[in-house]
């Protein structure tokens, strides 16, 4: 990466397998579902637009009534619980997440974003890597 550069493409710790093992020429195992940070750390990196648009977050713990699963782009995050509450923040209007904006987003839009978070809920390895940069 070009020295004094910075890049805003979303990495997880789920890249850090993947580009160890690319960096060390030995194969990902099929299972894996996140991607090598290498084409990042080059003079030319991926483009923003070629690279994952969102992530799933799932929280869970044992005996504790807080779960809930997450969508998170650049710029927003979609919150689904099991009780069927839903949360919508802007970040970039509020990234300290403090305004609740579910109950103005339209139907369409809505529906826009529980797809995409279930698609990524469910899928697996390589199908993540398709679902994480487009909603279904």
């Amino acid at each position: 990466m070009p020295q004094g550069q910075g890049l805003n493409h979303l990495v997880l710790n789920i890249d850090l397998a993947p580009t160890i093992a690319e960096l060390a020429r030995a194969t990902t195992p099929p299972f894996v579902d996140g991607r090598s940070l290498v084409p990042l750390l080059t003079d030319n990196p991926l483009a923003l637009s070629a690279w994952r648009q969102a992530f799933l977050i799932e929280y869970w713990q044992p005996d504790s009534s807080e779960v809930y699963q997450a969508l998170r782009t650049q710029h927003e995050k979609y919150v689904s619980y099991p009780n069927g509450e839903k949360e919508f923040y802007d970040l970039r209007q509020d990234p300290f997440e403090l305004d609740n904006r579910y109950t103005q987003l339209n139907e369409p839009t809505k529906s826009y974003y529980e797809s995409w978070l279930n698609a990524l809920k469910h899928c697996y390895a390589s199908a993540c890597r398709e679902l994480d940069r487009a909603a279904p």
